[in-house]
């Protein structure tokens, strides 16, 4: 009995060993769609604690498969209005430069909304952080840092299936 259970067990740890247990793999990178909201600051100290960083769309292809998984997550979902994610883009450092965080990479792909990033919404006018927006096909739209919002994180993998700590980019 207890060969089976052993069995059993090493057979759940070698499916999640892929990223770990609640990540999702996509090429050399983990991801965790988090179930819970914070303001950028506190999703971007999250995601350190688990060995990433808030996620850095650096390509077309990776954007499309984030899009996909979060419409997988919200199949029909009649809260999608409030289904806004946090990503590693910002503009903090200058109005209208956007770079990834922690790397400060220059943005060189972007998905925005039509009309988007405008700095201003519902009578904000520093909205630095950049969100992917349920109400708009998880496009782009900057909103205010201090927003509590859903998140995706993202950790290298490394060959042997574990996450790697580090600054992605």
């Amino acid at each position: 009995m207890l060969n089976k259970i052993t069995f059993f067990v090493v057979c759940i740890a070698l499916v999640n060993a892929d990223c770990g247990n609640g990540w999702t793999r996509y090429q050399d990178s983990c991801y965790l769609f988090s179930r819970f909201v914070g303001s950028y600051s506190e999703a971007e100290f999250f995601c350190t604690s688990v060995g990433g960083n808030l996620v850095q769309l650096e390509t077309a292809a990776e954007n499309n498969f984030v899009k996909q998984k979060l419409q997988e997550l919200h199949p029909h979902d009649p809260n999608i209005d409030s289904a806004n994610y946090w990503i590693g883009l910002h503009d903090v450092l200058v109005e209208g430069e956007y770079r990834w965080m922690p790397s400060e990479l220059m943005l060189s792909n972007s998905d925005w909304i039509k009309g988007e990033p405008n700095n201003a919404d519902h009578g904000i006018e520093d909205e630095d952080c950049v969100e992917m927006n349920g109400h708009n096909g998880f496009k782009w739209n900057d909103n205010d840092c201090s927003t509590r919002l859903l998140f995706i994180c993202e950790a290298l993998n490394v060959n042997d299936g574990q996450i790697q700590p580090g600054i992605l980019g």
